[in-house]
């Protein structure tokens, strides 16, 4: 899922709705937008899958400032609105939400022992 900014105002609008993963989220990243996406991200294991929900606040280098400085708040008002996520990333740039910078991060995170086992066949 992917929200943006409706022109000129502080509205949200739901721009994309899909079951793709990281790769989708990185072709929609708009260096001039502030974007938010969920998105669904499972690892298989041995005994199964790890599914997780990441939430992923996207603010380009060609958003101006005056808007980058009320994102935090607008960031915090929509991950209320999504609810509990395993992993929160403020990204700046394409290899902040890579498919290894994701899984580097959720394996940091205490998200159920999340890659704390070996990778199925």
């Amino acid at each position: 899922m992917c929200m943006t900014y409706v022109p000129k105002t502080n509205k949200l609008k739901l721009v994309e709705i899909g079951d793709g993963g990281v790769e989708d989220v990185l072709d929609e990243l708009n260096d001039g937008k502030v974007q938010y996406f969920l998105l669904h991200h499972s690892k298989t294991f041995q005994n199964g899958k790890s599914p997780k929900l990441v939430y992923i606040c996207w603010v380009g280098d060609g958003v101006p400032a005056t808007i980058k400085g009320s994102v935090h708040t607008h960031a915090d008002e929509v991950s209320k609105w999504l609810g509990t996520c395993a992993l929160t990333i403020n990204a700046r740039h394409e290899d902040d939400v890579s498919e290894e910078a994701i899984e580097k991060r959720l394996a940091k995170s205490r998200a159920a022992g999340y890659g704390s086992e070996k990778l199925g066949q």
